[in-house]
């Protein structure tokens, strides 16, 4: 039952991330209100009023979702989307799962990541140039501030703005959150 919510909730927003690399929240937004609102009438055509998974498990689900992923949006390696879908199938999940689905979201992820340089054949250069950068600024600060360049480098070009690939992460976390409600134990 969990794994057709997940799907009818969350397709629209993986199909949206396939497409356009963005989740709108409208669409994030419906599928809180619905998942909600299903667990409570859930609780209540059940005969005895189950309001605890549904007032306390699920916001707590949301907010293990959300902590996921949230260290990795502020570092920059993950849309604000993916961390706000992984938020909504956590509070689908409960919060015993969303952890559990976070860390199988970013296997998948990673596979994801190696099977997409593999298929669109994207160059090493895409790989090495960041970190290549990088080193050079750390570089930098350790001489007293000056940025060695190399040459042909364009002063004030941010590697990681130009040189990045952005993956559509919400097929891993709906194959994920899937996945541990299927293997659960």
């Amino acid at each position: 039952m969990v794994q057709v919510i997940l799907l009818l909730v969350l397709m629209p927003a993986v199909r949206s991330d396939m497409r356009e690399r963005r989740i709108p929240n409208q669409v994030l937004l419906f599928s809180l209100i619905l998942t909600f609102s299903m667990a409570i009438v859930n609780s209540i055509q059940s005969g005895h009023m189950d309001t605890d998974f549904a007032l306390t498990q699920r916001p707590s689900g949301l907010l293990v979702g959300l902590l996921c992923f949230l260290p990795l949006h502020i570092a920059r390696l993950m849309g604000a989307g993916d961390v706000k879908l992984m938020a909504t199938c956590g509070a689908i999940l409960g919060p015993a799962l969303a952890w559990q689905g976070a860390l199988v979201a970013l296997m998948l992820g990673g596979v994801m990541a190696l099977a997409w340089k593999l298929w669109f054949g994207v160059p090493s250069l895409l790989l090495w140039h960041p970190i290549g950068a990088l080193w050079r600024r750390l570089q930098g600060c350790s001489n007293g501030g000056a940025i060695p360049t190399v040459e042909g480098e364009i002063k004030g070009f941010d590697p990681l703005r130009y040189t990045t690939v952005k993956l559509p992460f919400s097929l891993p976390i709906l194959l994920a959150s899937i996945s541990v409600t299927l293997f659960q134990h």
